[in-house]
């Protein structure tokens, strides 16, 4: 049994779901054998329950005596199963949510039910995607359905009124003008072309669309690259002016022995290097120790 997090996140289980669905689709013996655990269908819902039940959640049993949702709800919440594992429980019990038990084909019938006469524009839009240089998923919920490359949603079908379908484009380059309007209420999409008739789904709209796919389909471009450092100032040259007093002159004799030092010379002396050809610790050449 699959120990659930501490603080379960519904996106990631969600992701778990999806992943499975895609292994069982691609024939996975192991994804195939969790799924008909649980259901002979190989559909997102059969997933989520797969999921939920490999967390332990096998039976309701224990929460028969929650008359109704919010009851169970609270009861659940109470025991620590909170998100998307506490939703698959109450939809178990109670029934699930139309979108999730329905096909795609029932979910598009139920959107054009009552404006038949944009369902043909709909079709229209589909049957430019063979033209698209690479697979596209069709994906339909509730109100509106998703056309996703292999990267990401790239554009959306929306029957906003009942003379309009709003085609959503994930164009994050464009800004509405001409055709492009501004989208709203379209997911990811961009900007979205009105559409009234299978006629408006011309060479422009499917221009649109295949770019769409394209910028979308394209692996992300890299990091943009660091600006260059400013390069250093350059330094120029630096005068400096020392002014000697009490100096000893040529000749000195400070011992007490009487010994006397001849031609006497001074220098600043530095450690850094490079300053006087051959004797890099003198910061000026040699002077004689003249009193000025």
């Amino acid at each position: 049994m699959s120990a659930l997090p501490g603080r379960p996140d519904l996106d990631q289980l969600r992701r778990q779901a999806r992943e499975l669905l895609r292994a069982a689709a691609a024939n996975d013996e192991e994804a195939l054998s969790r799924i008909r655990a649980v259901s002979e269908k190989q559909t997102l819902s059969a997933a989520q329950l797969a999921i939920a039940k490999e967390y332990g959640f096998t039976s309701c049993a224990a929460a028969a005596d929650r008359a109704d949702e919010p009851a169970l709800r609270k009861w659940l919440s109470a025991e620590g199963v909170t998100g998307y594992a506490q939703a698959l429980l109450v939809w178990e019990t109670f029934g699930y949510p139309e979108f999730l038990v329905a096909d795609a084909e029932q979910l598009i019938d139920k959107q054009y039910a009552d404006r038949p006469r944009l369902r043909p524009v709909f079709d229209a839009v589909l049957r430019t995607l063979p033209g698209l240089r690479g697979p596209v998923t069709v994906q339909a919920r509730g109100t509106l359905v998703s056309l996703v490359s292999p990267r990401r949603t790239f554009a959306v079908l929306k029957p906003t009124t009942k003379s309009r379908i709003d085609l959503g484009l994930r164009l994050d380059s464009m800004r509405p003008e001409g055709r492009l309007r501004e989208a709203k209420n379209l997911g990811q999409a961009t900007v979205r072309i009105p559409l009234t008739t299978s006629g408006d789904v011309d060479d422009e709209v499917r221009n649109w669309l295949t770019r769409a796919y394209n910028e979308n389909t394209a692996p992300p471009t890299a990091e943009p690259k660091r600006l260059a450092a400013r390069p250093r100032p350059v330094l120029g040259t630096l005068n400096i002016v020392i002014e000697g007093t009490e100096l000893p002159g040529l000749a000195c004799q400070p011992e007490p022995d009487g010994t006397v030092h001849r031609n006497i010379h001074v220098a600043l002396s530095t450690k850094a290097k490079g300053i006087a050809e051959g004797q890099p610790w003198l910061t000026v050449p040699l002077k004689p120790g003249l009193a000025v």
